[in-house]
């Protein structure tokens, strides 16, 4: 069953494996006088989607099991919004 929204607010949820980056992005959404869900895994988020119907995901691209890119190819088959997020530190990655 869908929850209903709460003063016709819209919906977000946000999919992160980094705890630390769900609750820094989950304040700096909270600003929007948005309804914030989180999930630390592809298998979370398809929970919380079938409870809430979410306006808008926000994907890291980067998760164990199924990362961001995987998970969107399953999620466009519904025509779901999906935009992607990744915390990936160029300056990291080797040549």
């Amino acid at each position: 069953m869908i929850k209903p929204k709460s003063e016709n607010k819209n919906r977000i949820l946000i999919v992160d494996d980094d705890q630390n980056a769900l609750k820094t992005m989950s304040i700096v959404l909270k600003q929007l006088d948005v309804d914030i869900y989180l999930a630390g895994s592809a298998n979370q988020a398809r929970t919380i989607i079938e409870e809430t119907m979410p306006d808008l995901m926000l994907l890291d691209v980067m998760m164990p099991v199924m990362g961001g890119f995987s998970f969107c190819s399953e999620l466009r088959k519904d025509e779901k919004p999906v935009k992607f997020r990744s915390s990936f530190d160029r300056a990291q990655q080797s040549f």
